[in-house]
């Protein structure tokens, strides 16, 4: 049914996630999009602003720990956590890599955002028994089968 995965869905529809994703693009669309890029870096003249080979070795191996964390994760917005995560460490190294003082203010600008606005606490339903002493045992002996 699609409407509980719309009712998944407006849980990423927050400012947190917004902002993280688009700090996690910031890198690419600088170097990626020839209109930008020579405002945001300094090429030497003749030089062509675009992704060099080392920087592309730093977004594979970007991509390959987010596979190998996603194998890891719990649910889809722990994998997509993930993601921001790797993505705004490589960003922040790809920038300070390209240029320092612009990686320094991609970082303070990282910074401010996860101070300013901080991960959304989960809302939803909380479905956890809390057992007490002897009813741990008593739980068990009536679930064996949930187990």
């Amino acid at each position: 049914m699609i409407w509980p995965r719309l009712k998944e869905a407006k849980q990423i529809l927050t400012p947190y996630h917004l902002l993280n994703a688009l700090l996690s693009v910031t890198f690419l669309c600088a170097k990626g999009i020839p209109q930008i890029c020579p405002w945001i870096f300094v090429t030497e003249a003749g030089e062509e602003c675009a992704i060099d080979s080392r920087e592309r070795e730093i977004l594979m191996f970007l991509a390959v720990i987010i596979a190998w964390k996603g194998r890891k994760a719990t649910n889809w917005l722990h994998y997509i956590n993930n993601i921001f995560l790797f993505s705004k460490v490589a960003n922040i190294a790809l920038f300070l890599r390209a240029d320092a003082l612009v990686g320094i203010v991609f970082l303070l600008i990282t910074v401010a955002i996860t101070v300013i606005v901080p991960e959304p606490v989960y809302t939803g339903p909380e479905k956890v028994t809390y057992y007490q002493g002897a009813e741990l045992f008593v739980g068990v002996l009536l679930f064996k089968n949930f187990f």
